[in-house]
């Protein structure tokens, strides 16, 4: 803060070192990046040998609470190869936070001691910034993806159907039937059977997942057996495993309806079938008529449930029965729809179990096989059963004894649920292009508020700096990521993730004196309004500072032609933003009368906007920070320039008062506000034009150190003499520096109704 107080610790940065264990590797990707549940970086990173920028120094609240993340970070793929690297360069994190500037440093020589490569498993190395205020750090979590990488020497089976693509691509979903093919053959954490040994089935059961579009989202986390996973998975797609008694080979089976009846093994008495007695133990009153089946989002890691009712059933009994059912690795509403319906068909009142008793001609049909038998005299002429467990007897007793059902296990392809009608439609989950966003060069206040003040006051005269303030678009649209560009350069450079800034509509026209003023529109103030009074408010290229705001009624009071603006007249509907706490800037350093390009890129929960998609901003950069303040409080004549014109005198006498950026700081000193004493160094230039926007100038008046006198001798040297009036443009001027972004204003020097007819009193 200015002002020349004193500073007291009331807690500290907390920034370190610390290696992640992810699991085991190569990954595909890693995704996301979430601190207690908030998302700290949101992007694409694989290679070992990209630096990536977490800048989210104000995540828990900035330094008034819990502080934020801010740091480097590299993804450690575990590759057979990895040699883990050394120290990167220094790299610009951002303008704001304690960790501006960083280097992610070697790991083997902060860990220290006797350190392998980390082969074989995924690991995160991070440093920098993890809290403020509190020595306790927030539980990370990541979300990766893993369908073709990784697999046993790197070579993945049948790569072309290994992912399967949920939700229009934003999930990656692993087919099952590559889930269980690694299970089977992975040699250091599966079965590690030889590929040799798994049938053709598979083919066709990978083939079958990507038309049905089942995929999986699942982590195993070697708290169970493989076996147990293994039934885990089949659990959740419906198939089963078992070895095929002719040619020896581990071979898949779908529970689908996926044969034609005519052609299945067909067992009666004299050829094949000894025996078949229906078990009786499935009783209706045990029918569940409701499935609840619950899975997992994987992008937001939120349950998901799904339901399938048997409305017959609940009518058949006096009260309704529910079965819940976690299938964690369900990734869409759809899926967990689709498995209920699926599920309570296996279960509804329709089924019939039977124990089935077959001579050695069942000695193919294995578990999941379906097949036929007929058996006139118990009314049986062909049912279509499902085996389950088979006992194939033994040397004494040749008799096959299978456990089978009736056959509904096949999954829908949709489901057919009369939904409770809701007029609420949730808000679309898609990254939407901004449609209110500019850029600003940044001043003197910015930089000192966001570095320090020897850092503020040493910025080269040339130097500028660009700030990117972006509305957000939809309430699902959480961040954007700011890519930037000098004019002229052919690539784009990513410059962070930023907030959106708080913003609102001006709800009435406003002169350049106007203290009060209603918005509408307001975006994001819930964020802001604990602290906005003494913050600034933009609006087009004027400062201002806030005294008050009423949320009631939507009324900023504020104090006009702050820092180096002058205040000006404003439409409705002009955009207003609160830029203090939220800004994109690139932290690249510009050159005045540069011009910089820029896109926003606004981020949702799922996806991110293309580049193409988002409209490209610029602005020519004029070195800002090192310029002067404007003078203050012009008069002419003891009259504001926004007051009503004076009757004139042929000599005007243009007063104003001074201003100091480097005394006044981070204080946001009104333009109608006393005086305080300039910049060592600084003059006023003067110049009188024939209109408002007009060019060349008439004349210039250069060194000038206090108020200043248009005599008639002047006037009769620049040709003034015989108009009413000109315009005049006051500006500061220190080690050949203007002050920036001056405004003119209207000098009468003569009047009488030939001269004054058509003036526009009552403002500049």
């Amino acid at each position: 803060m200015g002002g020349g107080k004193g500073s007291q610790t009331i807690g500290y940065h907390y920034l370190f070192s610390i290696l992640f264990g992810i699991g085991r590797g190569p990954i595909n990707e890693l995704r996301m990046i979430k601190a207690a549940d908030k998302v700290v970086w949101d992007g694409y990173a694989c290679k070992i040998t990209d630096v990536n920028i977490i800048n989210k120094p104000d995540l828990f609240g900035g330094e008034k609470k819990e502080g934020g993340i801010q740091g480097l970070f590299r993804l450690l793929q575990g590759a057979k190869d990895q040699v883990l690297p050394g120290a990167s360069g220094s790299v610009l994190l951002g303008l704001s936070g304690p960790n501006k500037v960083a280097t992610l440093p070697n790991i083997k020589t902060m860990i220290g001691g006797n350190m392998g490569e980390l082969r074989g498993r995924v690991c995160l190395w991070y440093d920098g910034l993890m809290s403020s205020m509190n020595p306790y750090i927030k539980q990370w979590s990541f979300r990766v993806r893993r369908t073709w990488a990784g697999w046993d020497d790197d070579d993945c089976w049948y790569q072309a159907r290994a992912t399967i693509y949920l939700k229009d691509g934003t999930i990656h979903a692993m087919n099952p039937a590559h889930i269980l093919y690694e299970c089977c053959t992975n040699r250091s954490w599966g079965r590690g059977l030889a590929r040799t040994k798994l049938g053709p089935s598979w083919v066709y059961a990978a083939d079958k997942f990507c038309e049905e579009g089942l995929g999986l989202c699942l982590v195993w986390y070697r708290r169970e057996g493989i076996q147990d996973f293994i039934q885990l998975v089949c659990d959740h797609a419906g198939c089963v495993i078992y070895q095929d008694r002719e040619t020896g080979l581990i071979e898949i089976k779908l529970l689908r309806a996926d044969y034609v009846t005519a052609d299945l093994p067909h067992f009666q008495k004299g050829s094949g079938l000894i025996s078949i007695k229906e078990d009786d133990s499935g009783s209706s009153d045990a029918i569940a008529d409701e499935i609840i089946v619950s899975g997992v989002d994987p992008i937001t890691n939120q349950k998901i449930e799904g339901r399938a009712h048997n409305l017959a059933v609940r009518h058949s009994r006096d009260g309704s029965a529910s079965v819940a059912k976690k299938y964690e690795g369900l990734p869409t509403l759809d899926l967990c729809n689709r498995v209920a319906a699926r599920d309570l068909n296996v279960g509804s009142g329709g089924i019939r179990k039977f124990d089935v008793i077959l001579d050695r001609a069942g000695f193919k049909l294995h578990p999941g096989a379906v097949f036929r038998i007929s058996d006139p005299a118990r009314g049986i002429m062909n049912l279509v059963l499902r085996a389950g467990e088979i006992d194939d007897g033994n040397m004494l007793d040749g008799r096959i004894r299978i456990k089978a059902v009736s056959d509904v296990f096949g999954l829908p392809d949709t489901t057919w649920i009369t939904p409770v009608e809701n007029t609420w439609t949730p808000p679309s989950a898609d990254a939407v292009a901004a449609t209110d966003e500019r850029l600003f060069e940044l001043g003197y206040r910015d930089i000192y508020l966001r570095t320090t003040k020897d850092q503020a006051d040493s910025v080269p005269a040339a130097d500028s700096y660009m700030g990117s303030l972006v509305g957000r678009p939809s309430v699902t649209n959480t961040q954007y990521r700011l890519i930037s560009r000098a004019e002229g350069e052919s690539g784009w450079a990513n410059s962070g993730t930023f907030y959106f800034t708080a913003n609102a509509t001006l709800g009435v026209d406003i002169s350049a004196t106007a203290t009060t003023f209603t918005v509408t529109d307001v975006e994001d103030f819930e964020e802001a309004n604990s602290d906005l009074v003494g913050d600034s408010l933009l609006i087009g290229e004027e400062r201002m500072r806030i005294e008050s705001y009423d949320p009631d009624t939507l009324t900023f009071t504020v104090t006009r032609g702050v820092l180096d603006t002058w205040p000006a007249a404003h439409t409705a509907g002009d955009r207003v933003w609160l830029p203090d706490d939220d800004y994109g800037a690139d932290g690249k350093v510009y050159a005045a009368g540069e011009t910089v390009e820029a896109k926003a890129l606004s981020r949702s929960t799922s996806q991110e906007l293309p580049e193409d998609d988002a409209a490209l901003m610029s602005l020519e950069l004029s070195g800002r920070v090192a310029r002067p303040y404007p003078p203050a409080g012009v008069k002419v004549n003891g009259v504001s320039i926004y007051g009503v014109l004076d009757e004139g005198t042929g000599e005007p006498v243009i007063t104003w008062v001074e201003r100091n950026r480097l005394t006044q700081a981070d204080q946001l000193v009104g333009f109608f506000e006393p005086t305080m004493a300039a910049e060592a160094g600084t003059t006023y230039r003067i110049r009188f034009y024939d209109t408002p926007t007009s060019t060349p100038e008439i004349a210039t008046y250069d060194g000038i150190t206090s108020g200043w006198t248009y005599s008639s001798s002047d006037q009769t040297i620049d040709g003034t003499d015989t108009r009413g009036s000109v315009w005049a443009e006051l500006v500061a001027v220190r080690d050949g520096l203007e002050s920036w972004n001056p405004t003119r204003f209207r000098v009468v020097l003569k009047t009488g109704y030939g001269y004054e007819y058509g003036y526009n009193y009552g403002g500049a």
